[in-house]
């Protein structure tokens, strides 16, 4: 399916609605209490993003979702590759 871009800021895709955001180099959002996105830079069409968030939150790149290899990285408390664990500034 194709996504469907609407003014609001919102998509919907067979009764799911995702909040659609722009951001610029070095802002951040906020998810819930503890999780923080920020955008740390570009590089063509490829965004890099610094994710703060408590050691139990599982973040999984998308197309780790429907393969295995997200068992296997989370279970080895590795870091996956393509992420990096750098320290968050303002």
């Amino acid at each position: 399916m194709v996504w469907e871009p609407f003014e609001n800021g919102f998509e919907v895709q067979e009764e799911i609605v995702m909040l659609v955001l722009t951001r610029k180099q070095g802002e951040k959002i906020r998810i819930g209490d503890d999780i923080v996105l920020k955008v740390v830079g570009f590089a063509g069409s490829r965004v890099r993003l610094a994710f703060d968030a408590p050691s139990d939150i599982r973040i999984l790149r998308g197309e780790l979702i429907h393969s295995g290899a997200q068992r296997s990285t989370a279970n080895s408390g590795t870091v996956g590759r393509g992420i990096s664990q750098v320290p968050l500034t303002n």
